[in-house]
């Protein structure tokens, strides 16, 4: 395919770094199908990167489709032609990525964490008032 000058492979990459490497990027492409959330599309999101994703898990919720990245379907002919579509659109990769960048500045992964957080420790306490009910000798001064 002629991409040896225009592909590097890197092999392992310190987290504090990967800022970086999103920027030297020109979209980002991320093609599993079994990822339950892909937070790397919130950090390429966050870094100014257009996202091409399957429509399927946690890319349905991260990639509003034609706003800040293109969703497609679990199909491999599909996933190219999205991919295609942006390389050869610089206009769109520009717009959706500057869109992707905005919508990520306002929902952060630090914000999302403490989404999950408290969702996690809501959760606790409901378990800790449950077992409490049910099992008041077991749990004295918890």
């Amino acid at each position: 395919m002629h991409l040896a000058d225009r592909l590097i492979f890197t092999g392992e990459v310190q987290h504090a770094e990967m800022a970086d490497y999103y920027a030297a990027g020109d979209l980002f492409v991320f093609s599993s199908v079994s990822d339950t959330l892909g937070l790397v599309l919130l950090e390429a999101m966050a870094a100014g990167l257009p996202c091409v994703a399957v429509d399927i898990n946690g890319p349905s919720a991260a990639i509003r489709d034609g706003i800040t990245g293109l969703l497609t379907p679990p199909t491999e002919s599909s996933f190219a032609a999205a991919v295609a579509r942006l390389l050869a659109d610089a206009g769109l990769r520009r717009q959706l990525g500057a869109r992707a960048r905005t919508e990520q500045q306002a929902v952060s992964t630090g914000a999302a964490a403490d989404k999950l957080l408290d969702a996690y420790e809501s959760a606790l306490y409901e378990h800790r008032l449950h077992q409490q009910r049910s099992y008041p000798w077991f749990l004295h001064n918890e």
